[in-house]
């Protein structure tokens, strides 16, 4: 086995810091699976029942997290039919666009935050 070149190892360190930030941004909803897994089905329905636009309020904020990742998913893919020039320029609007999507659902939605729906409130309810 021969050593990596130092091209290729700096461009694996750029895609794996990459990850790693993509990756704790993720880590955003830790939170409500731990939440839901632990607390049960019927502990989700009561909060159905006392604020009932908890539901598409996450079920949004799940999907754009989805988003995120396929963006992510898409932006290697470019990489490997070498329609993405630059690592850096992959890395920075693979960032830039998780940032941006974990951002929409708070501004779309920041109207419901004065109705009651709240993203972490209803945990210990």
């Amino acid at each position: 086995l021969q050593p990596s070149s130092p091209e290729y190892q700096a461009q694996a360190q750029l895609l794996l810091t990459g990850g790693i930030a993509s990756n704790g941004l993720a880590c955003l909803f830790i939170p409500f699976a731990w939440t839901l897994n632990f607390r049960g089905t019927e502990w989700w329905v009561r909060i159905q029942e006392i604020h009932p636009n908890q539901a598409a309020f996450i079920g949004i904020s799940l999907l754009v997290a989805i988003l995120g990742d396929v963006s992510g998913n898409l932006l290697f893919r470019l990489k490997e039919l070498k329609l993405c020039l630059s690592e850096a320029a992959l890395v920075f609007v693979g960032i830039t666009s998780n940032i941006l999507l974990l951002l929409f659902p708070e501004i779309v939605f920041n109207g419901l935050y004065s109705n009651g729906v709240s993203e972490v409130g209803f945990y210990w309810e």
